[in-house]
């Protein structure tokens, strides 16, 4: 809905999304959930461009989330039922979870692409594709571990749960 007077206000605060013009009366422009700042189409081009790359930028941001979760908690879940230890204490776990959060927030600033077509929420092709993405960053988590703990480094658990945190930081992203 598109409007510019006093009597579109009910009908652009009621729209899905109101549109106010760039010459609308200000009770317009404050019920409006969009105000036009100039004039012309290519105004409603650039904000389905920009609203497509922020689509983008989050599908990105909980494909990584989602894939990134999977693998922590994959590894800790293989890991203890396999050699029966704790991968990682809680207190490394939650200064995980704080950095792997800030550094998936600089997402949001990636240069994304517009997509030409309107998309969609997926979730069951995102979480197929996270989780396949997931099993092979646990299997590569994985391969770290006779590295780690066997042959290489023949590091003591406390030495390898400080180690499995750093590898954990330094492939988040």
């Amino acid at each position: 809905m598109t409007g510019d007077g006093v009597n579109d206000a009910p009908a652009l605060k009621q729209a899905e999304v109101g549109i106010a013009v760039e010459s609308a009366t200000d009770v317009a422009k404050s019920s409006a959930a969009l105000v036009l700042t100039k004039s012309g189409i290519e105004v409603f081009v650039d904000a389905v461009k920009e609203s497509r790359r922020i689509f983008q930028r989050m599908i990105t941001y909980s494909n990584v989330k989602i894939l990134k979760t999977f693998q922590i908690i994959g590894f800790i879940a293989i890991m203890y039922l396999v050699f029966r230890f704790i991968t990682i204490v809680p207190f490394m776990l939650i200064i995980l979870i704080f950095t792997n959060d800030i550094i998936n927030i600089t997402i949001s600033t990636d240069n994304a692409e517009y997509s030409k077509s309107p998309d969609i929420w997926n979730v069951r092709k995102m979480m197929y594709s996270s989780a396949i993405i997931g099993i092979f960053l646990v299997l590569e988590t994985l391969m770290l571990v006779p590295i780690f703990r066997g042959g290489l480094f023949n590091l003591g658990i406390p030495a390898f749960q400080t180690a499995t945190f750093v590898m954990f930081n330094i492939t988040n992203e």
